[in-house]
């Protein structure tokens, strides 16, 4: 039987997995994945750690190992298909930039080593060029090519092989994945084990919850209190599920839903839901043709945005201490769980590049480190969203009130309290602005103004001209 390396990426599952899958049909199959070393751990760190432990468990019922090895791409692939004869790699495609080396390298290094190499769907729910435009170029605007996709057939979830047969690994030189030390005895990594539960299995029943309690419901999704997003944004970044499974376990359940009009709720919800999921799709095609998107704004005048490089009030921003409450409890929440919601994503992003006019590489890199749902794609060309720089993004002039955001959004002050603690004796009518609390309301409330809970860094009216202004500067150049 041909000796088949599947090499495992932001794919970790066993479900719809197309390489494994493939391989599993086509000859002996060993698992494999590359893990690089990095200074700092990262919030997505923890998660892929644990996910890797659920891996090798689900592929252990399959009969199959998971060899774990620290190192670069090239070097390990080089020294396993010396070391077991292999014959062929398989993969899923990957079409952006990443911490392991691409495609194209993996690919050359299969020829040198005269060894088959095939390429899977990726982790998408299309293929890189599905979506295109009349003149066969990608698009820069997501409405149009949501619309396109909406019609196009979306990859089906492949099916696995009745049974495996694994390669022997018995003498092999990997090690098991606690003992590469991933997490660096990370003690601010450990709390996470509190909100999140990494697991293949887990996601898909994730879903289920969500299908059932929340989708009815997720025109509310807006409301930080109310969590009804779906959470599954973790797992699909490091694929412990399918984004395609997903797809068609939302539309098998508004064909199934019988009674009319509860039809009519699912299906409205259903496809804004996964409207969402597209975007993901939207943001790695972008990223695929413009891979500077990372670094450079994808419009080009941004890149000559007089950015301050105020480091005292960054800090603010990540601590959660700038005097606007739901910047806050959305910064604080992100430093205890590694996720916030994406309209409190939004706001914390729009505070930083509009109100304090803090380059957005800066809250992208942040981003990066904190988020336990980190992906690439989705936080560059979010960012690139916020600022007003990508193609399709809000335009930099509107720049959100953090105030009205939070009493439209958290009228009752539920969320804003709960991760601000300091002002759970704060009445509703002040809790969204304690700057304008009186004296005798402040000290009721146990609140001494600058200490307890900080003053705003800046005031937001003229924060909003003094953005304007900076804009004005930038938005004739070429």
């Amino acid at each position: 039987m041909k000796r088949i390396l599947v090499l495992f990426r932001n794919d970790l599952r066993t479900n719809d997995h197309p390489a494994l899958n493939q391989a599993g049909k086509d000859g002996e199959v060993l698992p494999v994945y590359i893990t690089h070393a990095r200074q700092q751990v990262h919030a997505s760190d923890w998660f892929l750690h644990y996910q890797l432990i659920d891996l090798k468990q689900s592929l252990r019922q399959l009969n199959l190992p998971l060899l774990v090895v620290k190192g670069d791409t090239v070097s390990v692939l080089q020294q396993f298909v010396d070391e077991f004869k292999i014959e062929a790699i398989y993969l899923n495609q990957t079409y952006i930039e990443t911490a392991y080396e691409g495609d194209q390298v993996i690919l050359e290094l299969a020829k040198k080593l005269a060894v088959q190499i095939k390429f899977f769907q990726p982790n998408t729910l299309v293929a890189f060029h599905t979506i295109l435009t009349n003149q066969n170029q990608h698009y820069k605007v997501f409405t149009p090519f949501w619309k396109r996709l909406i019609q196009a057939d979306i990859i089906k979830p492949t099916r696995a092989p009745a049974s495996y047969h694994a390669i022997n690994v018995s003498e092999s030189s990997s090690q098991e994945i606690e003992q590469l030390n991933l997490l660096k005895d990370s003690d601010w990594t450990a709390k996470f084990e509190h909100y999140w539960k990494p697991g293949e299995t887990y996601a898909h029943q994730l879903l289920e919850q969500f299908i059932n309690h929340a989708l009815p419901h997720y025109n509310e999704k807006e409301y930080p209190s109310l969590d009804i997003a779906s959470r599954l944004s973790p797992y699909i970044a490091v694929g412990a599920i399918s984004p395609r499974v997903i797809w068609d376990r939302i539309v098998e359940e508004m064909l199934l839903t019988e009674d009319q009009q509860d039809r009519i709720i699912i299906e409205k919800q259903g496809w804004a839901f996964l409207r969402q999921l597209a975007w993901r799709d939207f943001a790695y095609q972008q990223l695929a043709v413009y891979p500077d998107a990372k670094r450079k704004a994808l419009k080009e005048n941004f890149n000559q945005f007089p950015w301050l490089k105020d480091h005292q009030r960054f800090d603010a921003w990540k601590k959660g201490e700038t005097g606007y409450p739901l910047v806050d409890a959305g910064m604080r929440e992100l430093w205890e769980t590694g996720w916030i919601n994406n309209r409190v994503r939004m706001v914390v992003a729009s505070f930083l590049v509009k109100h304090l006019r803090i380059d957005w590489r800066w809250g992208q890199a942040w981003f990066e480190e904190t988020l336990i749902d980190h992906d690439q794609a989705n936080n560059v060309l979010g960012w690139q969203w916020v600022t007003g720089s990508g193609f399709d993004a809000a335009p930099y002039f509107r720049v959100f009130n953090p105030i009205r955001q939070a009493e439209k959004f958290d009228p009752d002050g539920t969320y804003i309290k709960q991760w601000l603690p300091e002002l759970t004796d704060l009445p509703i009518a002040y809790v969204h602005h304690p700057s304008k609390a009186p004296k005798a309301i402040l000290e009721q409330a146990n609140l001494e103004w600058g200490q307890t809970y900080p003053a705003p860094l800046v005031e937001h009216d003229q924060a909003r001209k003094q953005a304007l202004a900076a804009y004005d500067m930038i938005k004739e150049s070429k």
